[in-house]
């Protein structure tokens, strides 16, 4: 049961990580096209 919960809190994890890497990414090239 332990070890479900790890992996779906892994897979959460690494979703977030991309979106905000996504994000990040994103308002950088806002940032960008500001200038």
């Amino acid at each position: 049961n332990g070890e479900i919960i790890k992996k779906v809190d892994q897979t959460d994890f690494n979703t977030l990580e991309k979106e905000m890497k996504e994000f990040t990414i994103g308002n950088r090239i806002d940032k960008l096209e500001l200038k």
